[in-house]
C-alpha cells in the first residue's frame, strides 16, 4: 500500500526526504494548478501560486494539523494566495478573462458556464468536511478508498459524505438562481481535474524548493574541507620545526646532552615501572583484605542461621498447618460453588419457562385479539355489502357509517367504534377487483409482541378481511395506497 499524505509529509518534516517530498508534489500539483487556474488570468501566474503554495508547504510541514487532510490545505493555500492576487488586479476583469478563456476552448456540450465562474463562491459555502471530500475525489482524482484513507473513516463513509456534498452544491447554486443536476456538477468537477499541467513544472518546484537543503551541505562540506587542509597544514608545520630542532642541536655540537637525555629517559621509565609494580601490589592487598572480611562476615551469618534453626522449623510446621487447614477450606469452597451453580442453574431454568409461558400466554392474547379485530372489519364489510344490496349498490356515506356504529347495528368486539374508519362510499358496480379494494379499516395500529412490525385489520369490498403487518407506519401506509380507491375517484349520490 502506498504512504498516506500524512506518513510522506511526517517523513519530509523529520528527515528532509527529498523523495517524500517530490512524490507529494506529485500527488498534488494538478489540484494545486487548476485552483490557481480557475481564479487567475493566466497559467504563468498558476505556475507562480503553485511555486508559493509548494515554498509554504516545505516551509510549514511540520506545523500543519494533524486532523486536517492535506489535500484540503492545499486547496485553502492555493485559494488564499490567488484571490489575493485576483483583488489586487481587479476581480470583474479577471472572471470576464477566464470565463472568455473557458468559453473559447470549449464546443457546444460543455457544461453551463454560470457554474464553472460560481464553483469557487459555492465551495466557500460548504463546510471543511464537505470541501475535502470533492478535493480528494474530483480535483484530485482518488479513489474512494484513497479519499477514505486520507479522511480517517472507511469507503462507503467517504462515498455517503461526497454524495452529501454534491447534494449542497445543487441546494448551493439553486439559491443563486442556476438550475443543476448533481450529473452537470459532476462534470464541472471532473472537468476541473482534467486541466493539464505544464510538463516541466512539478521538476521546477520541486528543485527550487529543496535547492536551500542543498547549498547548505554544499557550505557544509566546504567548511569541513578547509579545516581538514588547515589541520593538514599544521601538521607539516609541526613536523617541519622538529626536524629544523634536531638540525640546529647536530650542529651545535651538543651530542653529549643527548646521550645524557637517553639515560634519563631510562631511568624515568624504570621509575614508572616501579610506581606501576607498588599500585598493583596495593590492589592485590586491598582484595585479599576485602576477601578475607567477606569470609569472616560469612561465618557469622551462617552462625547466626544456625541459631535460627529451631524457629525456622517451628514455623514450617505452622505453615504446614495452615497449609492443610486451606485446602480444607478450598475443598468446601469447590463444594459450594457447585451447590450455588446448580440452584442457580435451576432458578435460570424456572425463570426461563416462566418467561416462556408468559410469551406463550402474550402471543396467544395477541392471537385472540387479531381475531377479534378480523372479526369485526368482517362485519363491517358484510354490513356495507348488504347496505349497497338495499339502496341500489350504493355503499353507506359516512354519516350513515357513523349511525351503523352509533346504533349498534354491528356489535364490535375489538374494536372501538371510534377506531374504525370508512374508505370506500362509492356504488358497489364501480370496484373492479373488490378482493383487492379496501372499503373499512382500523385506524390506530397495532405493535407485535416483538415490536419489529406494525399491523391494522381491513375490510374488503367482497366481504373478507386480512391484517396486514409492516416494519413501519410508511412501508403500511405504501401498501393501503395500493389497495384504496382516492376519494376524488368515488362516485357520489346525486
Amino acid at each position: 500500500m502506498d504512504a498516506s499524505d500524512r506518513d510522506l509529509l511526517t517523513t519530509f518534516a523529520r528527515n528532509r526526504d527529498e523523495d517524500a517530498f517530490r512524490e507529494l508534489v506529485r500527488r498534488h500539483l494538478r489540484m494545486v494548478f487548476a485552483t490557481a487556474r480557475r481564479l487567475l488570468e493566466d497559467s504563468h501566474q498558476a505556475e507562480e501560486i503553485a511555486q508559493t503554495v509548494f515554498q509554504m508547504l516545505a516551509e510549514k510541514a511540520a506545523a500543519i494539523d494533524d486532523d486536517q487532510p492535506l489535500a484540503g490545505w492545499l486547496y485553502h493555500t492555493t485559494r488564499h494566495h490567488a484571490l489575493h492576487r485576483v483583488r489586487s488586479e481587479g476581480r470583474r476583469r479577471q472572471r470576464e478573462q477566464i470565463a472568455a478563456a473557458m468559453n473559447a476552448s470549449i464546443d457546444s456540450n460543455a457544461p453551463d458556464p454560470d457554474l464553472v465562474n460560481e464553483l469557487e463562491n459555492a465551495f466557500t459555502e460548504l463546510d471543511s468536511v464537505e470541501r475535502n471530500a470533492l478535493v480528494l475525489r474530483f480535483f484530485e482524482d482518488r479513489k474512494l478508498s484513497d479519499v477514505g484513507r486520507e479522511l480517517g473513516v472507511s469507503e462507503e463513509a467517504a462515498r455517503k459524505r461526497v454524495t452529501r456534498a454534491l447534494d449542497r452544491l445543487r441546494e448551493i447554486f439553486g439559491r443563486k438562481g442556476i438550475t443543476a443536476t448533481t450529473g452537470a456538477i459532476t462534470a464541472v468537477l471532473v472537468g476541473q481535474a482534467s486541466i493539464g499541467v505544464p510538463s516541466s513544472l512539478g521538476a521546477a518546484i520541486t528543485t527550487t524548493v529543496l535547492g536551500g537543503a542543498g547549498l547548505a551541505a554544499a557550505a557544509t562540506t566546504t567548511s569541513a574541507l578547509t579545516a581538514h587542509t588547515t589541520a593538514t597544514t599544521m601538521n607539516l608545520l609541526n613536523l617541519k620545526t622538529a626536524a629544523a630542532v634536531i638540525a640546529a642541536a647536530a650542529v651545535t655540537g651538543t651530542s653529549t646532552y643527548l646521550v645524557k637525555e637517553r639515560e634519563a629517559d631510562k631511568l624515568r621509565s624504570d621509575y614508572q615501572s616501579l610506581n606501576d609494580t607498588k599500585a598493583k601490589l596495593a590492589d592485590e592487598q586491598k582484595q585479599t583484605l576485602a576477601a578475607v572480611q567477606l569470609r569472616d562476615d560469612q561465618i557469622d551469618q551462617l552462625k547466626k542461621e544456625v541459631a535460627e534453626l529451631p524457629r525456622l522449623r517451628g514455623e514450617v510446621d505452622r505453615l504446614n498447618r495452615q497449609l492443610a487447614e486451606m485446602a480444607d477450606l478450598r475443598k468446601q469452597n469447590e463444594e459450594l460453588k457447585g451447590s450455588i451453580a446448580k440452584a442457580q442453574n435451576q432458578a435460570r431454568q424456572q425463570v426461563d419457562q416462566a418467561r416462556e409461558t408468559a410469551i406463550a400466554q402474550e402471543k396467544e392474547a395477541e392471537k385472540q385479539a387479531a381475531i377479534r379485530r378480523l372479526d369485526d372489519v368482517r362485519q363491517l364489510g358484510l354490513a356495507m355489502i348488504m347496505h349497497a344490496d338495499a339502496n341500489g349498490g350504493w355503499f353507506p356515506t359516512t354519516s350513515e357509517f357513523a349511525e351503523m356504529l352509533r346504533d349498534g347495528k354491528v356489535s364490535l368486539s375489538g374494536l372501538k367504534p371510534d377506531n374504525v374508519a370508512l374508505l370506500y362510499q362509492g356504488r358497489i358496480q364501480d370496484i373492479s377487483e373488490p378482493s383487492k379494494t379496501i372499503v373499512t379499516q382500523q385506524i390506530d395500529y397495532s405493535s407485535n409482541l416483538d415490536g419489529q412490525k406494525i399491523s391494522r385489520a381491513y375490510g374488503f369490498a367482497d366481504g373478507h378481511s386480512e391484517i396486514h403487518s409492516a416494519s413501519n407506519l410508511q412501508e403500511l401506509t405504501a401498501w393501503e395506497n395500493q389497495h384504496i380507491i382516492p376519494p376524488e375517484l368515488q362516485s357520489r349520490r346525486q
